[in-house]
């Protein structure tokens, strides 16, 4: 078994919509929100250890205490693969995915997962990192696809923590 974190956005940790988009870095003990999801699709192959969380307004206007805030929680849990999203069609959500896990990744070390849809505006950040420890997954537009979504990165993260060869997405 091995262990993972997940972080999202307010809405997706179940803190509520714009009216929570101010929520600084809160830390949930284990699944909750959306990780709950992925922890269901994890089943007995890993453990979501905590689910990590933040206004979408406050990482915008905050962004690098933000990465920090987010990097040292994770260091001291030591996960062997960290998620983002799934961000579907959501800008800002897809740019901070894509800015936290490059960060994790970097300062780190850990592989990280990100789930949006291809017409995000984050995935041209996401190209633009060329980071070879951040795996971007394709997802529906919208969170009517969440299953699908916390399905494919569920089967990522458990291919990432076995060691198994990562080829080209082509």
């Amino acid at each position: 078994m091995f262990t993972v974190i997940h972080v999202v956005n307010q809405f997706f940790a179940g803190l509520g919509g714009e009216e929570k988009a101010d929520t600084p870095v809160s830390v949930f003990e284990g699944a909750s929100g959306a990780a709950r999801g992925l922890q269901t699709q994890l089943g007995d192959n890993a453990k979501v250890v905590e689910t990590i969380c933040y206004g979408d307004n406050y990482f915008h206007e905050h962004v690098e205490e933000a990465k920090a805030a987010i990097v040292r929680e994770i260091e001291l849990r030591r996960p062997e693969v960290v998620v983002a999203g799934p961000a579907f069609n959501s800008g800002r959500y897809g740019f901070a995915s894509v800015e936290i896990c490059d960060a994790v990744s970097k300062s780190l070390g850990i592989p990280c997962v990100v789930g949006m849809h291809p017409e995000n505006p984050a995935v041209s950040a996401y190209r633009d990192n060329k980071n070879l420890k951040v795996y971007l997954l394709p997802t529906s537009e919208t969170a009517a696809g969440m299953g699908e979504a916390l399905s494919l990165m569920a089967r990522f993260a458990c291919r990432l923590a076995s060691g198994a060869e990562i080829k080209s997405a082509q």
